[in-house]
């Protein structure tokens, strides 16, 4: 007896995309000195003092501006001491239905800023986030900026079927065939 046919069973399909606001996207850098780039790097809560402080010094909410710090390995000559540089890449979001920020504003505030504000925004956050770190601004890029769209992926689910029974029923017709041959003969 032939095996029972299997349950139509699903074939994998892409997983939709997670759609995204519409929004507005401008991202540089800003170098910093430090005595001891790892330490700073790794400490609890540099990273999100860092963003508070760029967002202060750029006029942009804190919420839309995100904040990577990593060691670059170049040594600076300071006052008798080598410092370290930490490299703080930024990013920040404006979604499209924040009427509230002007992109071109803020573009502007960010090429104009002295590296001074910014100096002085960032240790003001380092304070408030208790963490005890003096840094200076070496330097800051010029930035980017993209527009983001809303994507909607559509997926369907294809449902393949295989059956046992075709064969079978092939093989009860292929005796009835060979008998109707062999009588014309």
């Amino acid at each position: 007896s032939p095996a029972p046919s299997p349950s139509p069973t699903p074939s994998p399909s892409p997983s939709p995309a997670r759609p995204r606001e519409p929004a507005t996207v401008i991202s540089g850098s800003v170098d910093l000195s430090v005595e001891n780039c790892q330490e700073f790097v790794g400490a609890e809560g540099s990273a999100a003092a860092v963003a508070a402080g760029l967002a202060s010094a750029f006029g942009v909410p804190a919420e839309y501006l995100e904040a990577t710090l990593s060691c670059s390995g170049r040594r600076l000559g300071e006052s008798r001491r080598l410092a370290e540089t930490v490299v703080v890449a930024y990013t920040i979001t404006i979604p499209k239905s924040d009427d509230s920020v002007d992109v071109t504003s803020i573009e502007t505030a960010i090429e104009e800023v002295e590296v001074a504000e910014i100096r002085q925004a960032l240790n003001s956050a380092l304070q408030e986030a208790n963490i005890a770190v003096e840094v200076t601004v070496t330097g800051k890029s010029k930035t980017t900026t993209k527009e983001i769209t809303t994507t909607t992926t559509t997926t369907t689910k294809q449902i393949e079927e295989t059956s046992g029974s075709v064969g079978v029923q092939a093989l009860l017709y292929l005796p009835l065939a060979t008998l109707a041959l062999a009588t014309r003969f």
